[in-house]
Protein backbone atom coordinates (compact mmCIF):
# COMPACT_ATOMS: atom_id res chain seq x y z
CA UNK A 1 0.00 0.00 0.00
CA UNK A 2 2.79 2.38 0.91
CA UNK A 3 4.67 1.70 -2.33
CA UNK A 4 1.52 2.36 -4.37
CA UNK A 5 0.91 5.57 -2.42
CA UNK A 6 4.49 6.78 -3.02
CA UNK A 7 4.16 6.01 -6.75
CA UNK A 8 0.98 8.10 -6.90
CA UNK A 9 2.72 10.96 -5.09
CA UNK A 10 5.55 10.79 -7.64
CA UNK A 11 3.04 11.06 -10.49
CA UNK A 12 1.18 13.97 -8.92
CA UNK A 13 4.32 15.83 -7.82
CA UNK A 14 6.93 15.11 -10.52
CA UNK A 15 9.37 17.74 -9.25
CA UNK A 16 9.81 15.83 -5.97
CA UNK A 17 11.64 12.48 -6.01
CA UNK A 18 9.65 9.78 -4.17
CA UNK A 19 10.95 6.25 -3.56
CA UNK A 20 10.06 3.24 -1.50
CA UNK A 21 13.13 1.27 -0.42
CA UNK A 22 13.42 -1.92 1.60
CA UNK A 23 16.54 -2.30 3.71
CA UNK A 24 16.22 -6.04 3.11
CA UNK A 25 16.36 -8.76 5.73
CA UNK A 26 18.64 -6.90 8.11
CA UNK A 27 20.14 -8.38 11.26
CA UNK A 28 20.96 -6.11 14.16
CA UNK A 29 17.59 -4.39 14.34
CA UNK A 30 15.07 -4.63 17.16
CA UNK A 31 12.44 -6.38 15.03
CA UNK A 32 11.99 -9.24 17.50
CA UNK A 33 11.61 -7.01 20.57
CA UNK A 34 7.90 -7.72 20.96
CA UNK A 35 8.01 -11.34 19.79
CA UNK A 36 7.22 -14.14 22.24
CA UNK A 37 10.19 -14.94 24.47
CA UNK A 38 11.18 -18.22 22.79
CA UNK A 39 11.06 -16.74 19.29
CA UNK A 40 12.92 -13.62 20.45
CA UNK A 41 15.72 -15.73 21.95
CA UNK A 42 15.86 -18.00 18.92
CA UNK A 43 16.15 -15.03 16.57
CA UNK A 44 18.65 -13.12 18.69
CA UNK A 45 21.05 -15.94 19.56
CA UNK A 46 20.73 -18.49 16.77
CA UNK A 47 18.80 -17.56 13.64
CA UNK A 48 20.10 -14.03 12.94
CA UNK A 49 23.72 -14.42 14.04
CA UNK A 50 24.36 -18.00 12.88
CA UNK A 51 21.86 -19.78 10.62
CA UNK A 52 20.49 -16.95 8.47
CA UNK A 53 23.95 -15.64 7.43
CA UNK A 54 25.00 -19.19 6.52
CA UNK A 55 21.94 -19.45 4.28
CA UNK A 56 22.59 -16.00 2.79
CA UNK A 57 19.16 -14.70 3.81
CA UNK A 58 20.22 -11.86 6.11
CA UNK A 59 22.76 -9.08 5.95
CA UNK A 60 24.22 -6.79 8.59
CA UNK A 61 22.70 -3.47 9.60
CA UNK A 62 25.26 -1.31 7.73
CA UNK A 63 24.30 -3.03 4.45
CA UNK A 64 20.61 -2.33 5.05
CA UNK A 65 21.48 1.29 5.79
CA UNK A 66 23.62 1.54 2.63
CA UNK A 67 20.63 0.44 0.55
CA UNK A 68 18.62 3.40 1.82
CA UNK A 69 21.52 5.84 1.41
CA UNK A 70 22.05 4.60 -2.17
CA UNK A 71 18.43 5.39 -2.99
CA UNK A 72 18.89 8.90 -1.60
CA UNK A 73 22.13 9.65 -3.42
CA UNK A 74 22.00 7.73 -6.72
CA UNK A 75 20.06 9.46 -9.50
CA UNK A 76 19.53 6.18 -11.36
CA UNK A 77 16.67 5.20 -9.03
CA UNK A 78 13.39 5.80 -10.90
CA UNK A 79 10.97 8.28 -9.33
CA UNK A 80 7.98 6.54 -7.74
CA UNK A 81 9.50 3.06 -7.85
CA UNK A 82 9.74 0.48 -5.08
CA UNK A 83 13.23 -0.97 -4.69
CA UNK A 84 14.02 -4.13 -2.76
CA UNK A 85 15.92 -7.38 -3.25
CA UNK A 86 15.60 -9.46 -6.40
CA UNK A 87 12.56 -11.71 -6.77
CA UNK A 88 12.55 -14.55 -4.20
CA UNK A 89 15.52 -13.04 -2.34
CA UNK A 90 15.84 -11.30 1.02
CA UNK A 91 19.25 -9.73 0.43
CA UNK A 92 21.39 -8.63 -2.48
CA UNK A 93 21.22 -5.76 -4.94
CA UNK A 94 18.26 -3.41 -5.08
CA UNK A 95 15.95 -3.87 -8.06
CA UNK A 96 12.78 -2.15 -9.18
CA UNK A 97 10.02 -4.44 -7.92
CA UNK A 98 7.74 -3.57 -10.83
CA UNK A 99 9.97 -5.69 -13.08
CA UNK A 100 8.28 -8.77 -11.61
CA UNK A 101 5.21 -7.19 -9.97
CA UNK A 102 3.84 -4.87 -12.68
CA UNK A 103 0.75 -3.93 -10.64
CA UNK A 104 3.01 -1.43 -8.87
CA UNK A 105 2.90 0.67 -12.07
CA UNK A 106 -0.90 0.58 -12.32
CA UNK A 107 -2.07 4.18 -11.81
CA UNK A 108 -5.59 3.05 -10.86
CA UNK A 109 -4.18 0.89 -8.05
CA UNK A 110 -1.93 3.76 -6.98
CA UNK A 111 -4.83 6.20 -6.83
CA UNK A 112 -6.96 3.65 -4.95
CA UNK A 113 -4.17 3.36 -2.38
CA UNK A 114 -4.21 7.15 -1.94
CA UNK A 115 -7.98 7.11 -1.43
CA UNK A 116 -7.77 4.24 1.04
CA UNK A 117 -5.06 5.96 3.07
CA UNK A 118 -6.93 9.27 3.13
CA UNK A 119 -10.13 7.47 4.12
CA UNK A 120 -8.28 5.69 6.92
CA UNK A 121 -6.67 8.81 8.33
CA UNK A 122 -9.90 10.83 8.13
CA UNK A 123 -11.99 8.23 9.97
CA UNK A 124 -11.77 8.13 13.75
CA UNK A 125 -10.14 4.96 15.01
CA UNK A 126 -12.37 3.18 17.49
CA UNK A 127 -11.48 0.26 19.68
CA UNK A 128 -13.64 -2.84 19.42
CA UNK A 129 -12.11 -4.48 22.49
CA UNK A 130 -14.03 -4.56 25.74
Amino acid sequence: MGALWMAALARHHPTIHFLTVSPGNTAGTQIATNAPVLLRLLLKYFLQPILMPLLGIVHKLPIGAKRIVAALTDDSFRNGAFYASQQNALTGPLVDQSTFFPDLNNSTYQDNAVRAIHHFISEPITSTSK
